[in-house]
Parts: C-alpha cells; sequence; structure tokens
C-alpha cells in the first residue's frame, strides 16, 4: 500500500511465519474455549453503527473494505484446533459480507441492526467480520461494522472507521490515501508477549497474586430470580460537568470518581465491605500497537475494601491507588493472573469478579471525518453478571449498563442505575461525609418507593405493620431474597417461617407478654432481622 513503512519499536519485530499458521494470543485462547462452551452464540460479537456524512457508492466502499483487510492480517485470520491447542489461520485474500439495505428507517433500521449484532460467526471461515450499510438520503449513510472479539476490541472498531473513513474520502474525491504501512502485525505483538521472560512478568504477577490474595470470591448483589440485555439511561451534561470539576479539585480523573462512586453503590447494596471489579484496559503501551486492529483489549482485577467509616475523599485516593497500581502492571494477561491466583472455581460465576466497570473516551471522530457518531450494539449476550459503560462524549457522556436477565430485573437494574446517579451527584454537591451517609436515593424517590411498598403489600382497607408487611411478602414471593449479610442470603420466605418460630417459642417458653421488653444481642446478621421480626410478632 502507498505510505511509508514506520519505524519499528524497540522489543517488537515481525516474526517468521510457519506457512500460514500464527500462534494465538493467551486471551484469544481463552475466548476460543469460551466459543467451544458456548458455540453457535453472539456472546463475543462486537457490532457499531456510524453515521457517516457521505453518499454510498457501494463499489467503492468494496474497495475500501478490502484494502483495510489487507492491511491487518488479523482481519485474514480463520481458527481452528490442531493437536498442540487452537491457531490462527491467515488467508491471503479474503472477501468482507457487505450488504447495502436502501429503503430502510427508523426501527425498520435499528431491528436490521438488532438482528445482525446477534448473529454468530463460524470461526473455521474468514472474515470474522461483516458490514452493512443503509444510505440516509442522499449525502449520509449509516454504516454497521460487526467483528467477532477473537480478531477486534473497542480500540480497534476506531482504528478500522479511521481507515475506512480516509480511503473511502480519498476514493470519493478522486485521491489516494497516504496511510502508513503497518511495520508488524497482531501475532508479531503476541508471539513478544509469550516470549516475554518469566523474570520480566515475574514482578506483575507477584502484584496481582498480592493484591487479590484472600480477595472475596464472588459479589452477592440480590437477586430477583435464579435472560441478557441493555439499559440505556441518561447522564445529565451538569452532572457530567460537576464530576470533572470535582475530579480536577481532588487530583483524580474522572474515570476515578466515577468508578470509586459505582464501588460504593455495588457495596451498599450487597452488603459487602470488599469487592473485586473487573476494569478493561486497552493494553496497547508497546509504541506501533495504536494503528493496529486485534484484541489487545486485557481486563484488570481490583479489589476495593470500603471501611463504612471512610470518606469519599479518603476512599477515592484509595482507589486512584489501587488503578494506578493496576496499570503499572497491566502487561500480564488476565489468563495468567487468573492461573497465579487460583480461585475457587464456581460454573455459575464468572472468575474473581462479577461485575464490570468500563469507562471509555469519545469515540465521536474515531473515523477520521467531522460529524461521525459511533455507537455500540448489544450482541443478546452478557459474559459478566454486570457491565457499567460509560462513553464521554464532548460535554456529556452517554452511559448502558449489560447485565443477566436471568439474575436481574429491569426494575432492579433500573434501582441500581437510580441509586449510582444520586450518591454521584451528592458526592460532587455537597460535602465530604463517610460513605455509609451517601444517599443511594432521593426524598422524592424514598416516598414513592415507600408508597408503592405498602399498597402491594397491603390489602384494601387495612393497614399493615411491619411484621405484617413481611408476611404479606412471604406470602406472595417466598422465593425471593429479602436480606444478604456476609454472604448469606435468605428469601422471604424463609424470613417468615423461621420469625414465626422464634415468636412461638417467645410465646410458649418464655412466656413474654405483649408488650414485655425483649434485649436482643447479635451482630449485623440476617439472624438479627429473624429476631427483631419475631419479638414483634410474638405480640
Amino acid at each position: 500500500g502507498p505510505g511509508a513503512t514506520a519505524e519499528l519499536p524497540a522489543g517488537i519485530t515481525p516474526v517468521a511465519r510457519q506457512g500460514d499458521v500464527v500462534t494465538l494470543s493467551s486471551t484469544q485462547e481463552r475466548m476460543w474455549f469460551l466459543e467451544q462452551f458456548a458455540p453457535g452464540t453472539s456472546f463475543q460479537n462486537m457490532s457499531g453503527v456510524a453515521r457517516v456524512p457521505v453518499r454510498v457508492d457501494a463499489a467503492a466502499f468494496a474497495d475500501c473494505l478490502d484494502e483495510v483487510v489487507r492491511r491487518h492480517e488479523i482481519l485474514r485470520t480463520r481458527f481452528a484446533m490442531r493437536a498442540d491447542g487452537p491457531v490462527g489461520i491467515v488467508q491471503e485474500r479474503v472477501t468482507v459480507p457487505l450488504e447495502v439495505l436502501r429503503g430502510l428507517s427508523g426501527q425498520a433500521r435499528e431491528q436490521a441492526f438488532a438482528d445482525d449484532a446477534c448473529q454468530p460467526f463460524d470461526l473455521s471461515v474468514a472474515p470474522l467480520l461483516r458490514v452493512t450499510i443503509v444510505p440516509h438520503g442522499a449525502s449520509e449513510c449509516f454504516v454497521q461494522l460487526t467483528l467477532h472479539h477473537l480478531v477486534s476490541d473497542g480500540f480497534s472498531t476506531g482504528v478500522f472507521f479511521a481507515e475506512l473513513g480516509a480511503l473511502y474520502g480519498a476514493r470519493l474525491s478522486g485521491t489516494t490515501a497516504d496511510l502508513p504501512a503497518l511495520p508488524f502485525q497482531f501475532a508479531d505483538v503476541s508471539a513478544r508477549a509469550r516470549s516475554r521472560p518469566a523474570a520480566e512478568g515475574a514482578a506483575d504477577l507477584a502484584h496481582w497474586s498480592r493484591h487479590l490474595a484472600g480477595a472475596p470470591q464472588q459479589l452477592t448483589l440480590p437477586m430477583d430470580h435464579p435472560r441478557p440485555s441493555r439499559m440505556t439511561f441518561p447522564v445529565e451534561d451538569g452532572l457530567v460537568a460537576q464530576v470533572r470539576s470535582y475530579s480536577r479539585r481532588q487530583g483524580v480523573t474522572p474515570f476515578v470518581t466515577m468508578l470509586t462512586a459505582f464501588v460504593v453503590v455495588l457495596t451498599r447494596y450487597a452488603a459487602q465491605d470488599e469487592i473485586v471489579v473487573g476494569v478493561p484496559v486497552a493494553n496497547r503501551e508497546e509504541p506501533g500497537t495504536g494503528s493496529l486492529i486485534g484484541p489487545f483489549l486485557n481486563t484488570l482485577a481490583l479489589r476495593f475494601a470500603l471501611p463504612g467509616t471512610a470518606t469519599f475523599a479518603t476512599l477515592l485516593e484509595q482507589v486512584n491507588h489501587t488503578v494506578r497500581g493496576g496499570m503499572e502492571h497491566q502487561a500480564v494477561p488476565f489468563e495468567q493472573v487468573l492461573s497465579a491466583v487460583a480461585p475457587a472455581r464456581d460454573p455459575s460465576r464468572s472468575p474473581l469478579f462479577q461485575v464490570v466497570f468500563n469507562f471509555q473516551a469519545d469515540r465521536s471522530d474515531a473515523a477520521g471525518a467531522p460529524g461521525i457518531v459511533l455507537r455500540d450494539l448489544p450482541n443478546g449476550g452478557c459474559q459478566v453478571d454486570l457491565l457499567l459503560h460509560l462513553v464521554t462524549t464532548g460535554s456529556g457522556m452517554t452511559a448502558h449498563v449489560d447485565y443477566g436477565r436471568d439474575l436481574y430485573d429491569p426494575a432492579f437494574v433500573q434501582r441500581l442505575v437510580d441509586s449510582y446517579l444520586t450518591l454521584l451527584g451528592a458526592v460532587v454537591a455537597g460535602r465530604d461525609r463517610p460513605v455509609a451517609e451517601l444517599p443511594l436515593i432521593t426524598p422524592a424517590g424514598a416516598l414513592v418507593l415507600l408508597q408503592g411498598a405498602q399498597d402491594a403489600a397491603r390489602p384494601a382497607g387495612t393497614l399493615l405493620d411491619v411484621p405484617g408487611l413481611v408476611l404479606a411478602r412471604g406470602r406472595s414471593c417466598p422465593e425471593r431474597v429479602a436480606l444478604i449479610a456476609e454472604g448469606v442470603a435468605m428469601t422471604y420466605g424463609e424470613l417468615d417461617r423461621l420469625s414465626s418460630e422464634l415468636a412461638a417459642d417467645l410465646r410458649s417458653l418464655v412466656r413474654a407478654e405483649p408488650g414485655a421488653h425483649v434485649a436482643v444481642c447479635l451482630p449485623r446478621s440476617v439472624d438479627t432481622v429473624v429476631a427483631i421480626l419475631g419479638v414483634l410478632r410474638a405480640g
């Protein structure tokens, strides 16, 4: 292709290919094996839509796609199992599936995009990408790019659109795009990582082993019932401005402030003082990797301890310190950290963390031309229990939550989001105070929630006390989780039964009369609630 070859960065050199076979990275190997457990699914698809202010020339667009794929061998790679494990097989030429859908608008267009995002790939057939174009008027179009995570990551989407935009823009104007030749490929970076001396990575592994030693193995958010979905929610520009101003005053980035607020909400909801959260990082520290397409993404397992007496500002410093430590040791793949820490495995949960916080900078200009807006599409799955995704957009921010619908109701996720925004607003607008005192709900929201709970539990014409409310809840949804403390969960049915048994014992064995004082001396636990309810039900 045109353009001068960039200078080779120290440490990365093109490796000799053994025919058309390339070795997979640790991350690719994990993705491959995950695909074997759930074949024919779209859970590892990545799909994004760009609104592009250019006219549609399908032939020119196809030529430009072919050039991008020619430049990046990862996009010409298929995957197969050999005797010594999975490998990549690079093909000399491939044809990118390109579909132009004319006459679609509104809901029909969005449905076509949603359907494509959830269409699985066959890993044995290259390329693991496809493109859909929907013309919009005479001088604008929507471009959907769908790839498998084995060949790309979020940062790569920007690289793809940037090159495609430069090539297509030049083609329409009758000029030639001057894209610099790539000095190496993703497989070369993978080979460099795999040949890294053990001593060189020992410090990184030692950091993660210390950081995660004895860490809690699960986050016990209250679950609504034992499918995946996405909820998009607005973050007001005013709140974003306050977060940026507050972060500057505290000497941290908005990422750290918003992560800290998220950690506080999770610990409050889960009634845990310590949690582990997954935080994705681009992992492109090596010079020259910023221009490559490939699955560079790594995920850091960050452990946070939150004493209830700590103020938010104090916690902010701790989170910032933890994040910095993680960033300094991000070179070691998550798969190696997992092997070194060796947590107890539970097939129903992702190891080390079940919640992910993903914060991305503005990508609105990623396609290399003004006026382009990129947005991600759900792929019909979520590989963790819950993922909060925030993307800055100039003066504002877009946000969505992906979550497992077999675990959480949309109403619960909406409450979690409302709590996050409420707490964040209180942090940036008010005085510093202990995290345990930060509000999770507005006063108006508390009244609505209380009234709704009472209306749902109270038959017409009756007034129920606290035991009556619990009893009504226990009879209407006995399998729903009522309490969680120290990793122990209790359903409404169990709470009803145990408190009733205790009340009967108080009446028959202790012969406590109505109105008598009964002392309860227990540590904070589910048993404390059982005891209080039992006393109240005794008379």
